[in-house]
């Protein structure tokens, strides 16, 4: 049990931030105000058609039992993120000796990016839990239970759906029968279905929640130059250097499911403009097993030379001490909430979907696009009984950006010329 005394010191600190940090960010209120819309039939909380559905089943159960929504949500994600660091050490067994597998899930747990998020409402690591049983079953031949998982991993962040595809490709690499990959599928199907069930059954349609994601992985808000994610990775973990000589060894022993299960998704996200660096955390356990399998080898063809190995060892110590300092350089605390608590019964229409983590009411939203958040305006009128606004309108990042301001001056005009019932630093309040 001594060699998993990291993990009790992470999750020692990873409690106490969780305590020091009931401010939830945009995402997350949007996870917590849907598992609110679900567990309540559509009359509290809100629904964003094109976000996965797993989060929010899991998250509303604490709500609908009486329990802190942030709080739980949180304890949750931090679950999650401990289950995901297990779940990496027993598949990096597959590949290397005890040691080496706990250094892979020490690496993880450390990494900023992973560290930072680990108690944050995001799907992204929840997705890669899932993702690594899956994994692990793919390896262990056992398809059946790959499948329940990478269909959970999908209905958790679409974009894991991508990691079923793979291993339908290795399997057909391995030439398993046609039997198997059929009964892989369905199983697949059955288990992202709930997706869609939801939906239809809140009167979203089928297929237009789908088109509506597509779309939304091309958020311009949050556009980054090409090469960000390997600019991310380097900065926080000079570690990952060793993904280089990874990737020359994988080849040339030909492990060819680690080479694509780390290049597919990094080429996949490097190509859609939205890029936000925890997006990483899907896919990192595979990053970091490349890096570790490069390492690995260049420790083993080095052990004859002790100089080298000792300076192979120290950057590695160096490295993550850098890992850490970054983590404290980043780490925020925020416990500012009281300005999200409202003292009002009824419909809001809101441009922040953060009121909807610590109030009980229905809020629609008013604020995906300008040119939806007029529509929005004059399609739920009538149903709002309050309105929240704010300007998350950034006209600027767009390229019809006149078009944008003449939309965003339409908008204001016709709820600033409602009854201003309240005002605070960020946000108006109208009747």
């Amino acid at each position: 049990m001594k060699k998993w005394i990291f993990l009790l010191i992470f999750v020692i600190f990873q409690i106490i931030i969780i305590f020091n940090t009931p401010l939830v960010s945009w995402d997350e209120s949007v996870y917590l105000g849907m598992g609110k819309f679900i567990y309540s039939n559509g009359t509290v909380g809100l629904f964003e058609s094109f976000r996965p559905t797993m989060l929010p089943l899991l998250s509303g159960m604490g709500w609908k039992l009486g329990l802190n929504t942030v709080t739980f949500g949180r304890s949750l994600a931090l679950i999650f993120s401990v289950a995901n660091l297990v779940a990496f050490y027993f598949v990096s067994k597959q590949f290397f000796k005890k040691r080496m597998a706990m250094l892979a899930s020490l690496l993880l747990a450390i990494m900023p990016t992973y560290f930072i998020y680990t108690t944050q409402v995001f799907t992204g690591i929840i997705a890669s839990f899932f993702v690594l049983l899956a994994f692990y079953f793919y390896l262990k031949r056992k398809y059946y239970w790959m499948s329940v998982f990478a269909g959970i991993a999908t209905i958790t962040r679409f974009p894991a759906g991508m990691f079923f595809v793979l291993f339908l490709i290795f399997m057909i690499v391995k030439k398993e029968k046609l039997a198997v990959l059929t009964k892989s599928i369905l199983c697949f199907l059955v288990f992202i279905s709930p997706y869609f069930i939801i939906n239809y059954l809140f009167g979203n349609g089928l297929l237009s929640p789908v088109l509506s994601a597509l779309i939304h992985q091309n958020n311009y808000v949050f556009q980054q130059d090409f090469g960000f994610y390997i600019k991310e990775m380097i900065m926080q973990a000079l570690f990952l250097i060793f993904t280089l000589p990874g990737i020359y060894y994988v080849i040339k022993n030909k492990k060819w499911d680690l080479l694509l299960l780390f290049l597919v998704p990094l080429i996949y996200f490097t190509y859609i403009v939205n890029k936000q660096a925890r997006f990483m955390n899907l896919f990192l356990p595979f990053v970091i097993l490349v890096a570790v399998y490069g390492f690995y080898e260049l420790l083993k063809n080095l052990k004859k030379s002790k100089v080298n190995t000792f300076a192979l060892l120290a950057f590695l110590l160096i490295s993550m001490i850098l890992s850490i300092s970054v983590i404290v350089n980043d780490l925020k605390l925020d416990t500012s909430i009281e300005e999200f608590k409202i003292d009002f019964e009824g419909t809001i229409l809101t441009t922040d979907p953060i009121f909807s983590a610590y109030n009980d009411n229905k809020f629609l939203p008013l604020y995906f696009d300008i040119s939806s958040g007029n529509n929005a305006l004059n399609f739920f009128e009538d149903d709002a009984e309050l309105i929240i606004y704010s300007d998350v309108y950034p006209c600027e990042v767009y390229e019809n950006s006149l078009e944008c301001e003449q939309l965003k001056n339409k908008l204001e005009k016709n709820i600033f010329a409602k009854k201003l019932v309240k005002e605070t630093i960020h946000y108006k309040f109208f009747k």
